[in-house]
């Protein structure tokens, strides 16, 4: 019953993969801006961090977000928004 059934399940296991291949390149060239929501209190010396770039919070914050932004090739900054 195994071997009878292997067949489908391989067919079924390729289907996957093109799917999770064309949802990769889908995300790949999709403009993706995360975005960061804080609804409490953050302290300074706080240092948020994005994944090419930081900052350190100088003041007391809340009910903000926090993204970062590429401003030119290869230059991001965290920017912070107040909601």
């Amino acid at each position: 019953k195994i071997k009878r059934l292997k067949p489908k399940i391989q067919k079924k296991i390729f289907e996957l993969q093109i799917d999770l291949f064309a949802f990769f390149e889908w995300a790949r060239k999709q403009d993706n801006i995360p975005q960061i929501k804080f609804n409490k209190n953050v302290f300074p010396g706080t240092i948020l961090k994005g994944t090419f770039s930081s900052h350190e919070i100088q003041k007391k914050l809340k009910n903000f977000s926090m993204f970062e932004k590429c401003h030119s090739k290869n230059k991001f900054n965290i920017v912070i928004q107040k909601n």
